[in-house]
């Protein structure tokens, strides 16, 4: 669910007129002011209910700002005075609220006018899921709804009540209309005199139409520029994660090349084998890792034993080179089988990991491996006791599955492309297991991967 930056343009403008510095008040709630204020970027709705509810905490005329904000000037407002006796609010306002809403939080709500009486209409918002439905939203538009027909005519009232069905929220609404003033009905008078009324309307409804076309073709020419930005985004992406990951099995081929000058043809082969079907995975899988959308893994029944020790074996030269010793202690039968896509579990999640222990392990050390099955719960660990990492960078380590972080130095100078553990996070999650990171500085680190067994 995305929400246009435009929708806290007025919030901006609210906290200066307090007296208030913006930027010191979204940066408190951990936002980058120069992205909040960009009206070509967008937020999700759950940042913009922390936003919203947040100036409500803090300002108590935060609704009848917000109104205030919206106020036309008295001159085009005395004009809309005279045109709103022509012609229906409700078809003025069923163009204004569409058009504010769609350019204000795009996919988030959507809005419709349902016509219940001569001059009665519900407006219903309809929203992705009911927990989206927040208080400060509801009283905050019902105070819009209520001072709006204010911003057309002098003389137009509503009575505003609200009911909720679901995820759909509905504003009732009583629509009144107070005598014209003698000024007014005059204008209006020589108005129809000249038949300019006539004229008038159909100029109203061929430009309301015009404009909402209009709209519509830059909100299209907004949303396929931001397919495109993302389009290219995802590429890059994909582009960081095949060099990532191909780059990890590059040192199985140094290893075939000593195994062939030893005349180890057999187990050249073997690893040869694992290289082929690694990177033919990465690749197969690369779109799975970058696409929130996507859950096309082939799933299979795989021996967590087999999975294991083709593991440790991918990597056991890698670890030696560094006399790095590699144990795998499995706590289960071992016929013992799940339902996964090896290779993607396999390469992307528990190669990065081993990957990452022998990195910032030192000489002469051990990196344990370990698997359980306790009541329907698969738990597999590796634990080093390398460098370790600093317990504040661990929390954000935990907190944060989409966040890039920057690579680190491994004990025998490797270096790192900062994409390790965001693919582990984001195969985990697309595998349905839970990831954990365990770690102090100087004291190694320990990864547990997770699944419920029963979930699916």
């Amino acid at each position: 669910m995305n929400v246009s930056n435009k929708a806290v343009h007025a919030y901006i403008n609210y906290i200066i007129e307090n007296n208030d510095d913006p930027k010191s008040f979204f940066e408190n709630l951990g936002y980058d002011y120069s992205v909040m204020s960009d009206e070509k970027k967008y937020m999700s709705w759950d940042d913009y209910k922390v936003i919203t509810e947040s100036l409500n905490d803090k300002y108590d005329k935060f609704y009848e700002g917000m109104t205030r904000h919206g106020l036309t000037n008295k001159f085009v407002k005395h004009v809309l005075d005279i045109l709103s006796r022509m012609i229906s609010f409700r078809f003025v306002g069923d163009f204004i609220l569409k058009y504010s809403f769609k350019t204000f939080y795009t996919n988030a709500v959507s809005i419709e006018l349902v016509k219940k009486g001569r001059t009665t209409f519900d407006i219903k918002l309809t929203f992705n899921s009911e927990e989206d439905i927040f208080p400060v939203f509801v009283d905050m538009y019902r105070d819009v709804f209520l001072a709006l027909p204010r911003l057309i005519s002098n003389s137009l009232t509503w009575d505003v009540k609200t009911s909720q069905n679901g995820n759909i929220l509905i504003y009732h609404i009583d629509e009144k209309m107070s005598s014209p003033s003698f000024y007014t009905s005059f204008q209006f008078f020589i108005l129809r005199i000249f038949k300019l009324d006539k004229y008038y309307q159909t100029l109203i409804f061929d430009n309301l139409q015009h404009s909402n076309e209009l709209e519509k073709k830059n909100l299209e020419l907004e949303l396929a520029e931001k397919k495109i930005s993302e389009a290219h985004k995802d590429v890059l992406l994909a582009n960081r994660i095949i060099s990532h990951d191909i780059a990890n099995k590059m040192q199985i081929i140094e290893h075939v090349k000593r195994l062939m000058k030893r005349n180890d043809i057999e187990k050249a082969n073997q690893k040869l084998d694992i290289y082929y079907k690694s990177v033919k995975a990465i690749i197969e899988n690369t779109r799975n890792v970058i696409d929130d959308h996507s859950s096309s893994f082939m799933l299979a029944d795989v021996s967590l034993k087999n999975l294991l020790e083709e593991l440790v074996f991918e990597y056991q030269d890698q670890a030696n080179n560094k006399d790095v010793n590699i144990s795998l202690n499995l706590e289960c039968e071992d016929n013992y089988h799940f339902r996964t896509n090896k290779e993607a579990l396999k390469a992307s999640v528990l190669g990065n990991i081993l990957q990452n222990a022998i990195k910032f392990s030192k000489a002469n050390s051990e990196v344990k491996i370990s698997a359980s099955v306790e009541k329907d719960l698969l738990k597999i660990s590796c634990e080093d006791s390398g460098v370790g990492i600093e317990r504040s960078l661990v929390n954000d380590i935990n907190r944060n599955s989409e966040k890039l972080f920057q690579s680190t130095i491994g004990t025998h100078g490797e270096t790192g492309r900062g994409l390790g553990l965001f693919i582990i996070r984001k195969v985990c999650r697309e595998l349905d297991f839970k990831v954990k990171f365990e770690s102090s500085l100087g004291n190694g680190t320990k990864v547990t991967i997770s699944k419920n067994l029963q979930s699916k």
